[in-house]
């Protein structure tokens, strides 16, 4: 599901509800934040897209390789490839990413 999809059926979801909840602003937001969290907490084929950057470097994200290991990396735009700690891994190594999530009561 992309995030187009989820935010039709977050839309449909609050019109459908709205008699029962009886505030459809809130219900509107409530399933477009459901929304953000689905896409932010799903593996992303690489195929699909590849983790957004700044300076060149994506934050670490949790990643898939086609043994099926998990393993935190950055992904390194302009050479294609990930890296962490000085070790770097081929794109084609890797099936699929995800952000890392939060943990819920884990930073203060």
């Amino acid at each position: 599901m992309n995030k187009k999809q989820i935010e039709q059926k977050a839309k449909e979801i609050s019109e459908n509800n709205y008699s029962v909840i009886g505030d459809w602003k809130k219900c509107e937001k409530s399933a477009l934040d459901m929304a953000d969290w689905l896409l932010n907490n799903q593996w992303v084929s690489v195929e699909d897209g590849l983790p957004k950057t700044s300076n060149g470097f994506s934050k670490d994200v949790l990643c898939i390789d086609n043994r099926g290991c998990l393993i935190v990396a950055k992904y390194q735009y302009g050479v294609g490839w990930w890296s962490r700690g000085g070790t770097h891994w081929n794109t084609n190594g890797f099936t699929h990413w995800m952000p890392i999530p939060k943990l819920k009561g884990g930073e203060k």
